[in-house]
């Protein structure tokens, strides 16, 4: 109803409003949603979030230009309050960046254009700030008509909150427009996740990121940019190969340094309790002509991580995808200098129990944790090993194999990296491998050109160059979020495994995923799985403990 307008403004307001030209509008949907390119259909309301205690809660804000051009001023988040005024924890709000592709991935679905992908924040603390010019800000944010800009939010839910219903609200300011506001609601079950991830990882060196920045390696600058890197994945949930602090010198005769590692390797294990860490081995011929220094460094090594309660979270990853006798003969090698050096060392490989090629020989006796590509997943070999003691992790890469598994690539569906771990915890992985998180080396700018490796967009990219952005640190994607997401859920069905049940689990995780090759497509389904998920572990009674 218009009342109280000026009989000009009254009739302008009509004019405009007769003329057909539709007005900018504010959405709030999941963090999974994301358009592809030419998708112009309007994004889907969800204004309704679950979670438990001691979890990220993720959500976007989609602007829609409509028929005008419009510039975004600001976005401000609310942080919900809920029973008795208590309120979840402060906001975090980013401006999704557009990276475009030119050439589609191989096995991409979708055509060349714009993904949202990079999270710009739109509030940079001041120690965190890096001096130079800024190639990309996140406010303001022009946008076309037509188009759209989007905001990922994320918000973490205390460890004691109490359950209930909290209340939220977005509104984004326009310049030369009335703002725009949309409530939302985050629902707290009394289920309390792990202070760190269930499942472990390994996600690679954060190495080449000191590459791009013309950076020698091993110097002061080097370690200062990647340890910066390997607090924002750790901050996902998720684990870099080792601390780059974790690296020590060697007396005269290999005999590792190893009390030097003592505060780094305590640091990590702090951020990620549970989480495993890759035993860095120097070289030079460390399995050949110096595996006598070899022995003594791990023998070390392994010692100072005994006294502090971390040894059985060490492992080596000392050979990659073994394709040849002459590679499962180093293996063997490999396994027996660890064995040597300390019998207690785990050595992961990434390669399926059942060799290629049978004149090869088993690796069963070398091998502690078997890593094998989604792609050549062999369910009964895997459950003999899993029989046998041993564990199982798993890996992708590019968009490898016959069958189609969830590629990881920038121009796939944004849903692959959470499903993800659904199939993980379907397939009894304890674990997740991915090669590197900073490919950056290969392209000349990864915000201008995102084919990072070979033909494929964002293979080995999940964080982007900080600098561009005025940050110190990398900037975090979208991908990266999902994946951090994928974790939250395995803690749930790992924790509902342990209440309700392995076969009762497996009927709330089949929705989603049931094998590495057999996925639900849509992201509302493993939306409303993770609820189901929650209200069932809420409806036990107790709450055994869930630290690591």
């Amino acid at each position: 109803m218009l009342r109280c307008l000026a009989p000009t403004a009254a009739f302008l307001l009509l004019a405009g409003l007769g003329c057909g030209t539709p007005g900018p509008s504010l959405t709030v949907t999941h963090a999974l949603y994301r358009p592809v390119p030419g998708d112009a259909a309007a994004p889907p309301r969800y204004t309704r979030f679950a979670a438990g205690q001691s979890e990220w809660v993720g959500l976007q804000a989609v602007v829609d230009a409509a028929g005008r051009p419009l510039v975004v001023t600001g976005v401000r988040v609310d942080t919900p309050v809920g029973p008795g005024g208590a309120r979840l924890g402060e906001p975090a709000c980013y401006r999704e960046h557009w990276i475009t592709v030119s050439k589609p991935s191989p096995r991409s679905p979708y055509p060349a254009g714009p993904w949202p992908d990079a999270l710009i924040p739109t509030a940079i603390a001041p120690d965190e700030r890096h001096p130079g010019a800024t190639r990309f800000r996140a406010l303001p944010a022009p946008v076309r008509e037509g188009a759209r800009a989007i905001f990922y939010i994320e918000i973490r839910t205390p460890a004691r909150i109490p359950p209930g219903l909290y209340r939220g609200a977005v509104t984004v300011s326009l310049q030369d427009a009335a703002p725009l506001r949309s409530d939302f609601l985050v629902q707290v079950y009394p289920v309390r996740l792990p202070d760190g991830p269930t499942i472990q990882s390994d996600f690679g060196s954060m190495a080449r990121a000191s590459l791009y920045a013309g950076v020698k390696r091993y110097t002061v600058a080097s370690k200062d940019i990647e340890r910066l890197c390997e607090r924002v994945l750790m901050r996902n949930r998720l684990a870099p190969n080792r601390p780059v602090d974790s690296y020590c010198g060697a007396e005269a005769d290999g005999t590792a340094k190893a009390w030097t590692a003592v505060p780094a390797v305590r640091e990590y294990m702090q951020m990620l309790p549970g989480s495993a860490m890759q035993l860095p081995i120097p070289g030079p011929d460390q399995w050949g002509s110096g595996k006598e220094r070899t022995v003594r460094f791990v023998r070390a090594y392994m010692a100072m991580l005994q006294q502090n309660g971390w040894a059985d979270q060490a492992y080596a990853y000392p050979v990659d995808e073994p394709e040849s006798l002459a590679d499962y003969d180093r293996v063997r090698a490999v396994s027996k200098v660890l064995r040597c050096a300390d019998p207690r060392v785990r050595l992961l490989l990434t390669e399926q129990p059942r060799p290629e090629n049978p004149e090869w020989g088993s690796l069963e006796p070398y091998v502690d944790i078997w890593c094998p590509l989604w792609s050549e997943w062999d369910p009964g070999p895997i459950a003999e090993q899993l029989a046998k003691g041993k564990q199982v992790w798993s890996y992708t890469a590019l968009a490898q194999g016959k069958r189609p598994t969830p590629f990881w690539l920038l121009d796939h569906p944004l849903l692959n990296y959470r499903v993800a771990l659904w199939q993980s915890w379907a397939e009894r992985c304890t674990g997740l491998l991915y090669w590197c998180v900073v490919e950056w080396s290969q392209t000349e700018d990864p915000w201008l050109n995102p084919i990072s490796y070979l033909f494929f967009n964002g293979e080995g990219v999940l964080l982007y160059p900080g600098i561009d952005v005025g940050m110190k640190s990398p900037v975090q994607s979208l991908r990266l979020k999902a994946i951090r997401d994928g974790t939250q859920d395995y803690d749930l069905l790992a924790m509902a495994e342990r209440r309700l049940g392995k076969a009762r689990t497996q009927s709330l995780c089949a929705p989603v995923a049931t094998t590495w090759f057999e996925w639900n497509r849509r992201p509302e389904a493993v939306l409303a799985s993770r609820e189901a998920l929650l209200r069932a572990i809420a409806s036990t009674s107790g709450q055994p403990r869930t630290k690591r």
